[in-house]
């Protein structure tokens, strides 16, 4: 399949709670449940990811530690042109990275 480029943004709220696993995003060039990509907010490590699943096998390409205050909202933009992916959080270029 062609994976089409693409601009996609949400805007999201941090929340505290006792959750590890608390993420927010988009999954972006999704293909199936096992191949696709995932960029957003992880709230219990305080990070930015952009994530690369295939074949069900999750893959870190790129991620940026966060100082994260709580009931902030927040815009996530992604944008995908041809191999270049970008993450954005509230205008500002936080993530880079190859789409190979």
């Amino acid at each position: 399949p062609v994976l089409a480029d693409l601009e996609a943004s949400v805007r999201l709220r941090t929340k505290s709670g006792k959750s590890q696993h608390r993420l927010a995003g988009i999954v972006f060039r999704q293909v199936d449940e096992r191949n696709y990509y995932f960029a957003g907010i992880h709230t219990g490590e305080d990070k930015l990811v952009l994530v690369r699943v295939s074949n069900g096998k999750h893959q870190t390409i790129e991620s940026n530690k966060l100082n994260l205050k709580n009931n902030t909202w927040l815009t996530l933009k992604v944008v995908a042109d041809g191999t270049n992916l970008r993450v954005l959080l509230d205008g500002d270029t936080k993530l880079r990275a190859e789409d190979n």
